[in-house]
């Protein structure tokens, strides 16, 4: 196709069960000289093939595969290939709302000679969409409006907005490699180039709320989501952004503390250590981030290894019945702590104890078992309980080839 007008630009990781929704909203679009691109990251469900039953219905749509990178390498391939005047971001779980909002942002956009535009934010809450308030209140008169991104000075909801591509490619703008948080250094970067954004009085985007989204978030993802805060907060410093640095601030205190709290074991010093950076840039040596003060006040009492054992078990309690009987894989230190705790409080009952390179030692006065026990033992669900996440999934290769089932395994890590 020639003469594309927008690229728009999806990340997919196992999708499978809302994709099909997000394209109809994108090739539903009035706006017709569009090029949908579309990265799978390395699925295991059947996300793949719903990419491919929609290349086969419609040629605008392109789709690259990589292996499990995270969103971001994901988009940057797309950027990489994107060939339309503008480019634009969805994500797989959500829709934009309604049919004429491509078309109407890109008219604006080319009519007022707009670098980046941006319409208004809905909110998904289980199938009822709410207007969020946020940008409606830059709109004067019901018109497209300018605003200097200095007069606001926010760096979320980058799907409502819509940019030139040679904004993008020009200036080499990428998101950043982070399993967490890699949206807000993307879309700062353009609004600090672009300078203005025209605010178009249109509901454009349709953001499905999931509280799992952040609740689930490994370790390894919110330290990366405290790289970007770092980041940003580097950012927002170093161009005089006084706004953003207090709304980094107050986004860590109010959204972000207790997450990141959950999340430290594992990766403390790396995460406590880009903390106080924030901190220091943000309070000239006065402490100011309320996680900063409860791992201060908590470092000499808090059991952090406990803690996180008994958050995990509640988490599990939501995958599986409270009384269900389990099998656990790992003797090491998680594995033990978790035999301790559901001694301790009678949570579920431990049908066998597994560890391939430990079978037939007794630890906490239970012998374990070899990986072959599996075959024999009843159990309702099996427990990986592996910290490295390579060595997690390799364990659970393993276990799905000796008993040829999925379906009953949880891992320690995805909890």
């Amino acid at each position: 196709m020639k003469n594309i007008k927008v690229s728009v630009i999806l990340p997919v990781y196992n999708m499978e069960d809302c994709l099909g929704r997000c394209l109809d909203s994108v090739i539903g679009q009035t706006l017709k000289e569009i090029e949908v691109l579309c990265c799978d990251d390395g699925s295991t469900d059947n996300s793949l093939s719903v990419l491919e039953e929609y290349i086969a219905y419609d040629e605008r749509i392109v789709v690259f595969k990589q292996s499990n990178k995270g969103a971001g390498p994901a988009r940057n391939k797309c950027i990489e290939a994107a060939r339309g005047e503008f480019m634009c971001f969805i994500d797989a779980d959500d829709v934009y709302a309604s049919e004429n909002v491509l078309e109407t942002l890109y008219n604006a956009s080319v009519e007022k000679g707009a670098a980046v535009s941006c319409g208004f934010l809905q909110i998904d809450c289980n199938g009822t969409w709410e207007e969020s308030p946020l940008f409606r209140d830059f709109i004067s008169g019901g018109c497209e409006t300018f605003v200097d991104f200095r007069d606001y000075q926010y760096v979320g909801s980058y799907q409502c907005y819509l940019f030139r591509s040679v904004l993008i490619q020009e200036n080499h703008i990428m998101f950043p490699a982070l399993r967490r948080y890699q949206d807000p250094p993307f879309l700062l970067q353009c609004l600090d180039i672009a300078k203005t954004v025209l605010f178009v009085p249109i509901n454009a985007y349709v953001y499905a709320y999931d509280d799992s989204k952040i609740t689930n978030l490994s370790s390894a993802a919110i330290n990366d989501l405290v790289k970007g805060l770092r980041w940003q907060m580097e950012y927002a410093v170093s161009h005089k952004y006084e706004k953003l640095v207090k709304d980094t601030v107050g986004r860590i205190n109010s959204y972000y503390t207790e997450y990141i709290r959950r999340g430290i074991r594992g990766y403390e010093l790396e995460i406590i250590g880009n903390l106080l950076e924030i901190d220091r840039l943000a309070g000239a040596g006065q402490m100011v981030l309320d996680i900063l003060k409860i791992v201060s006040y908590y470092m000499e009492t808090m059991d952090f290894a406990r803690e996180r054992i008994r958050y995990k078990l509640h988490r599990l309690a939501r995958k599986i019945p409270i009384g269900g009987s389990l099998a656990l894989y790992g003797a090491g230190k998680i594995g033990i702590d978790i035999v301790r705790e559901i001694e301790a409080d009678s949570r579920y009952h431990l049908v066998v104890w597994i560890d391939k390179y430990k079978a037939g030692q007794l630890q906490e006065n239970i012998r374990l078992a070899g990986m072959e026990e599996l075959t024999k033992a009843s159990y309702d669900y099996l427990l990986i309980a592996i910290g490295n996440e390579d060595i997690c999934w390799q364990i659970k290769q393993e276990i799905e080839e000796i008993t040829g089932s999925t379906k009953q395994i949880i891992l320690w890590q995805e909890l």
